[in-house]
Formats: C-alpha cells, sequence, structure tokens
C-alpha cells in the first residue's frame, strides 16, 4: 500500500527552510517557527519570498519530494522534481495511450465517471445534513444530475461530449454550493465560480485546498 504523505505550505514572507540532519526547519528573523521530520512530507509548496537552503533542495531532489515555488498569490512560477523512477514498459504503455483516441476516450470516461461520483457523494452527505428541507431537496436535485452524467459517461462517443456532460454537472454541483455550507454562510456564499484571481472568499478556499474543479 503507498503512503501517502503530508504537503507543506510555506506563506510567510521572508521564511527560510533549511535541513538539520533528518528534519526540515523553518526560521522567519533567524527565529525557528517550525521543524518536521523530513520523511513526513511528500512535498513543499513555497508562496512568494520564501528561501530553501542548497542542502535541502539537494536532499528533496535525491528522495523525489517536490518543491513547487508560487507567487505569493499561488499563480504557478516553477517546481523541482528529481530522477524519474518505474517500470518501462508501463511508461511506453502510457505514451502509446496518448495517441490513440479509442484508449483516451475510455481513460476519459472513468476518470470523469470516478470524479462525478465523488462530487455526488459529497451532494449526498450535505443532503442528510441538511437543516430545511428546500436545501436538501435542492441538493437531491444535484445529485440526481450527477447521477445521470455518470450513465451518460458510458455511452459518450467523443471527448467533446465528454467535456459537455462534465459541464453540465459542474453547472448543478456549483449551483447548489451554498447549501452546502453549515457555517458563516453570509460570508461564504457562492456566486459563480471565478480563478486567477478568485474574487471572494469562498472562490479562494476552492482554489487553495484544491477541491474538485468541475
Amino acid at each position: 500500500m503507498k503512503q501517502i504523505l503530508n504537503t507543506l505550505y510555506i506563506q510567510t514572507q521572508g521564511a527560510y527552510l533549511r535541513l538539520d540532519r533528518e528534519t526540515l526547519k523553518v526560521e522567519i528573523e533567524k527565529e525557528l517557527k517550525l521543524q518536521v521530520p523530513l520523511h513526513h512530507l511528500g512535498g513543499i509548496f513555497a508562496f512568494g519570498n520564501v528561501l530553501f537552503s542548497p542542502f535541502l533542495i539537494h536532499k528533496c531532489a535525491e528522495e523525489g519530494r517536490n518543491l513547487v515555488w508560487l507567487t505569493e498569490f499561488g499563480r504557478f512560477k516553477a517546481r523541482i522534481a528529481g530522477s524519474t523512477t518505474g517500470n518501462v514498459l508501463l511508461r511506453r504503455t502510457q505514451n502509446k495511450a496518448v495517441d490513440c483516441p479509442e484508449t483516451g476516450l475510455s481513460i476519459a470516461r472513468y476518470s470523469i465517471a470516478a470524479k462525478l461520483q465523488n462530487t455526488r457523494s459529497v451532494v449526498m452527505r450535505a443532503s442528510r445534513e441538511a437543516k430545511l428541507k428546500q436545501e436538501s431537496n435542492l441538493l437531491d436535485k444535484t445529485a440526481q444530475i450527477l447521477a445521470e452524467g455518470i450513465q451518460n459517461t458510458e455511452n459518450a462517443t467523443d471527448l467533446a461530449q465528454l467535456r459537455g456532460i462534465e459541464g453540465y454537472a459542474a453547472k448543478a454541483y456549483f449551483g447548489s454550493f451554498t447549501q452546502m455550507v453549515r457555517q458563516n454562510r453570509d460570508a461564504f456564499a457562492f456566486t459563480e465560480r471565478t480563478k486567477k484571481p478568485p474574487r471572494d472568499p469562498i472562490n479562494a478556499l476552492l482554489s487553495f485546498t484544491g477541491r474538485p474543479q468541475l
């Protein structure tokens, strides 16, 4: 079973990350603010003016931990990753799949169906927890649309149809998103999906936490 490691996000400007034996230490103005065993981390994301020691960069590259640089507001700038290892035959098969329309369509069907299934599970849980019947009914309707979308992926004959199915599901999902917000709904009410940059608190949270981008 593959172990899922943590990702460390550093947003404090002027932070300095360095390696002390097998421990990652985060210092701000030469004061230690955080230390984490490096083997607990799968990657590090740095926003804006964040510095890494050379030894930390080398260690992460050697052990396959990604280092990602973004602007202060979250726009991607660069990534460092170590050498790629794995099954050569698997890599060749993956490359061939890209050039085969039938294989690509099959993979896309399963990917979109799984995405819609996970989203539907979130909506159904929110419906069960809803306090108002009106909210529960709206969420149930959304769950039904997502269920139909999952079925329609099986009959899609090209990628354009799959994009249409995904887009229609997204409209239903985000149309009932506010009903899934349980606290501070006035501050986190959802009106429309905006990115680059997000224009309100709920869109900022969606972009930061990586919720399903339907």
